[in-house]
């Protein structure tokens, strides 16, 4: 992804950061670990990157206006990715 990609982005650089985040803990663990792994390993990269994330945060779920449901995300950064 270029810099310019990143301002039609709508959190264009919180992004570009998990995107290298997450391609660091692949690059230093390599694969074959469960997801609970990874998913502390990208917490631990994303706030080396000084960016708050929480793991499994529940996020409200609308359509239209109306509510419609949750949905448990892994990881949810900077409370906007």
């Amino acid at each position: 992804m270029s810099r310019d990609d990143t301002h039609m982005l709508l959190h264009g650089e919180i992004t570009q950061e998990i995107i290298g985040s997450a391609i660091e803990v692949h690059r230093v663990l390599g694969y074959g670990f469960l997801e609970r792994v990874y998913q502390r390993a990208m917490m631990v990269e994303l706030s080396r990157r000084s960016l708050t994330a929480n793991i499994e945060s529940e996020i409200r779920v609308e359509y239209k206006g109306s509510e419609v449901g949750y949905y448990k995300a892994d990881l949810f950064v900077e409370g906007v990715v």
